[in-house]
């Protein structure tokens, strides 16, 4: 079942994909139940990378530089975040259109 309608313009129908219904654009509760799990397990990954790091520089021994610590926390999101668009899209080919359709092919919500 298609649940997309297709929508005047590439801008449209990223910002449908990103915010939700515009227009005569639909999107489907499995989108809005994704959206939601996407937020709450960033928001935990995010407060556990904080007390993790508060408990790791109070500990005796050798330190690490906590730019380190947040530039993996970014790999490990970015990975996250590509691997819950395979399994939506439910190919590498999914993906990587997926990827052009949202970042590539409107560039003018990205600048911004």
């Amino acid at each position: 079942m298609n649940v997309y309608r297709v929508c005047s313009s590439n801008y449209f129908y990223a910002l449908k994909f990103i915010y939700g219904c515009f227009g005569s654009c639909c999107i489907s509760a499995t989108a809005y139940l994704l959206r939601g799990t996407s937020l709450v397990v960033l928001t935990l990954q995010n407060a556990c990378l904080i007390l993790i790091m508060r408990y790791a520089r109070t500990r005796l021994g050798d330190m690490f530089y906590s730019t380190t610590a947040v530039v993996m926390a970014e790999i490990f999101k970015t990975t996250g975040c590509l691997l819950i668009i395979l399994w939506q899209e439910g190919s590498m080919r999914g993906l990587l259109h997926h990827l052009d359709r949202v970042m590539i092919c409107v560039y003018l919500p990205n600048v911004k």
